[in-house]
């Protein structure tokens, strides 16, 4: 049998706070990526626009 390590309830409940806040932590970059990507492809557009405008 492998060695199970003994955790308190407090370390548990550690553990499930701090798994819960990197879990939104990665939901938030996450979204702000998504932003980011959909913000980047409406400066493309509008440059594109504006290429076109100039010639």
């Amino acid at each position: 049998m492998a060695d199970l390590e003994f955790k308190s309830q407090e370390e548990w409940l550690k553990d499930i706070i701090l798994n819960d806040i990197f879990f939104e932590l990665e939901l938030e970059i996450y979204f702000e990526l998504e932003l980011v990507i959909h913000l980047g492809l409406e400066l493309e557009i509008y440059l594109g626009l504006v290429l076109e405008i100039c010639l």
